[in-house]
């Protein structure tokens, strides 16, 4: 009976030992132009898989920054938003067992070409299960004139925005245009021709949003918030 016990308790630690976060990417690179009327957004979604409600606290720390001079990097865990960070920066949020949330990091390049690597461990604040890392890369290309020009010429409002959002932007040909939440799910997708195209987004939940598209190897980001 002893020998059983032990086996049943055994079964039990190791099954709890592997129960952890998990995310959609521990790895995410991008690209754009230096302007910065937008930022070089790199975003993962963490899950909290642990069937301890002990685990609903989780550390995050910067253990690894590497950003051109004159760069910024700002990052934002399920519940906040921190700017202008640098190596050693730390800090926890609550994530409930079975939830997920987004880990967004924003690299602000200034018109500065290079390249970033920022690493961040998380682990339970508990000490329970092994920690894990994210790594968030970003490559800010030197802005010619004529892809500030293009930036500068994308509009849209109202901003914020409850039913209906007018895009602007002189095109001569027909663009695909994509929304992502900020999970980085797509939730919505429409045609841009000629000047100005009208997007609904009455059936959206409340929160921010991104607006994609890529005209001629320009990739355009712009995001917008979704009121009630």
């Amino acid at each position: 009976m002893k020998k059983l016990i032990y086996i049943i308790g055994l079964v039990f630690t190791l099954g709890n030992a592997s129960a952890q976060m998990s995310f959609n990417s521990k790895t995410i690179s991008v690209s754009g132009w230096g302007n910065d009327n937008n930022p070089k957004t790199t975003l993962s979604v963490i899950t909290n898989n642990s069937p301890s409600i002990a685990d609903s606290m989780i550390n995050w720390s910067i253990i690894s920054f590497d950003i051109p001079t004159g760069w910024q990097f700002d990052f934002c865990d399920p519940y906040d938003c921190v700017s202008n960070l640098g190596l050693g920066y730390n800090t926890s949020f609550k994530l409930p067992i079975g939830n997920s949330g987004p880990l967004k990091g924003d690299f602000f390049s200034k018109s500065v070409p290079g390249n970033a690597t920022v690493k961040i461990r998380l682990a339970y604040a508990n000490g329970s299960h092994n920690a894990d890392t994210v790594t968030l890369m970003a490559k800010g290309w030197a802005t010619g004139l004529n892809n500030v020009k293009k930036q500068n010429e994308v509009t849209f409002f109202p901003n914020p925005a409850k039913d209906v959002i007018t895009l602007k932007y002189a095109t001569t040909k027909a663009i695909d245009v994509t929304v992502y939440n900020i999970l980085g799910a797509k939730v919505k997708s429409v045609t841009h021709s000629s000047n100005e195209t009208t997007l609904n987004i009455s059936d959206l939940e409340k929160g921010l949003y991104f607006i994609r598209f890529s005209d001629n190897g320009n990739v355009i980001s712009k995001s917008f918030t979704k009121a009630e």
